[in-house]
């Protein structure tokens, strides 16, 4: 099969239904009114996932016995997780980057084909690979990030039922990924509302033992989670086989592996797979080099309830990596890149426009809000969980900025050049520099700090440069 390009045999009109179906088309009308309506369903949708962890972080924050090494285990677990999802998600990565571009073609019949194959090689890795492997390694996994006794402990079990949900939550993540790419950000946040929900109310069913059920604690909370992602996962695949949606996936007309799409998807994904691992291990540094303080715990606490506000504005850049992806691929799929051009630069223009107000919260009240999501630990871990916002809240622009033009560079087929310099700068230099100031010459957290700011706000301008040269626009994918 050799390559093929969006629009080239392209399939009828489609039928009513699928005509009818919520869909935002970026080739056409107003560009910055289209990428609203695009990118607000997405925002709310992350903004519920972060809700999420958020109130892990609060109900954890308020068991009775060690409530700091239990978030501390929470948040170096999810860590872990992290790093290795990062790498799965490629595939989703890469297939939305071809379903925008096949919409933008008008080749419904591509769409789904890939939409198809990246869901076998998601679900084949995921299920007979990742998560029984995980499930074996937890214990020596959070040995490798250094976790004290009393939270990896705690975490050992937690991690544990993190790992066997992944393959649900892969499916959820290249479910969103696909229909964005189509157009249609609002049916991935109607399944995120309702499973989001279900979510916060069996993790604090399942940590502190109400109608009956056990308390388990922190490992209460990952049962939820995994209770909750299987049942979307579910939901997601009824939705595509329907019908009635913008993406519809006739799964027994694709059950033979196409592996000259497989490569497809994966020559875009990969990179970005590895983009996302270059930054979760960039994180785990962080956390490496933490817990070799003196007095870690209050210290990785801290660092990590910090973490977990900055996700309330992490969701901007993930919203705006979909966006960039999406309105870059469609345009270019339907044969017009000054307009790829237009939608990338009005992409970032919005995503630092709505850093500003959250930003400025971060700076004014801290303390306030490091206390609100961990209000029993100790005074000890507020301060240091001030601290790391105030300073990591400084990057949250050059995040979104980046974000967004390595979605519209990857739509436009340059996939190694934020790999790159997010490899340059956040963990050769930014790291590097970090575990020098504090192995050698002895410097605390903030130093630590204070170089995440460097490796989040550089890859931006270098990001700014290359999609102004333009050379994307004549790649191939």
């Amino acid at each position: 099969m050799g390559e093929e390009t969006p629009g080239a045999g392209a399939r009828p009109p489609a039928p009513a239904h699928e005509r009818q179906a919520y869909r935002i088309d970026l080739t056409q009308g107003g560009l910055v009114r289209g990428i609203l309506l695009l990118t607000w369903p997405i925002v709310v949708g992350a903004l519920l996932q972060t809700t999420v962890q958020l109130a892990d972080m609060l109900f954890v924050g308020r068991l009775a016995q060690g409530a700091t090494a239990a978030i501390a285990a929470v948040g170096t677990s999810s860590t872990i997780i992290f790093v290795v999802m990062v790498i799965m998600m490629a595939a989703s990565t890469g297939a939305q980057v071809l379903v925008s571009r096949a919409f933008g073609g008008q080749d419904r019949e591509l769409a789904e084909r890939v939409t198809a194959q990246a869901f076998w090689i998601t679900g084949g890795v995921t299920c007979l690979v990742l998560a029984p492997a995980g499930a074996l390694l937890a214990g020596p996994l959070l040995h490798v990030t250094g976790a004290p006794p009393d939270v990896a402990k705690v975490g050992e079990p937690f991690l544990r039922l993190l790992f066997i949900a992944s393959p649900a939550m892969l499916t959820n993540f290249l479910f969103a990924a696909c229909l964005q790419g189509a157009g249609d950000s609002r049916t991935p946040l109607i399944v995120n509302v309702c499973i989001n929900l279900l979510n916060i109310f069996l993790n604090w069913a399942f940590i502190f033992g109400h109608f009956g059920l056990p308390r388990m604690g922190v490992t209460g909370s990952a049962l939820g989670s995994l209770t909750a992602r299987t049942i979307a996962a579910v939901a997601a695949i009824a939705i595509l086989s329907s019908g009635r949606f913008a993406l519809t996936v006739r799964w027994r007309s694709h059950l033979r592996a196409d592996f000259a799409l497989w490569a497809r998807i994966l020559r875009i994904g990969v990179p970005s797979g590895l983009q996302g691992l270059v930054r979760a291990v960039s994180t785990w540094v962080v956390v490496r080099l933490l817990t070799t303080l003196p007095g870690a715990t209050p210290i990785l606490s801290g660092n990590f309830i910090a973490g977990q506000i900055l996700l309330i504005t992490g969701f901007i850049g993930f919203a705006s990596i979909s966006a960039g992806m999406t309105v870059v691929g469609q345009n270019l799929g339907a044969g017009r890149p000054d307009r790829a051009t237009e939608g990338g630069w009005a992409v970032v223009r919005l995503a630092a426009l709505a850093e500003v107000i959250p930003v400025s919260v971060y700076l004014l009240l801290a303390p306030h809000l490091v206390r609100l999501v961990g209000r029993d630990v100790t005074v000890e871990t507020v301060a240091y969980g001030a601290l790391a916002l105030r300073v990591l809240a400084l990057g949250e622009p050059g995040w979104a900025i980046n974000m967004a033009l390595s979605g519209a560079l990857r739509a436009g087929g340059d996939t190694l050049s934020p790999l790159w310099y997010t490899l340059g700068y956040q963990l050769i230099l930014a790291m590097g520099a970090a575990a020098v100031l504090v192995l050698k010459l002895g410097a605390g957290p903030v130093a630590v700090w204070g170089c995440m700011l460097f490796g989040q706000t550089m890859p931006a301008f270098a990001a700014m440069w290359k999609f102004h040269r333009g050379e994307w626009k004549t790649m191939k994918v």
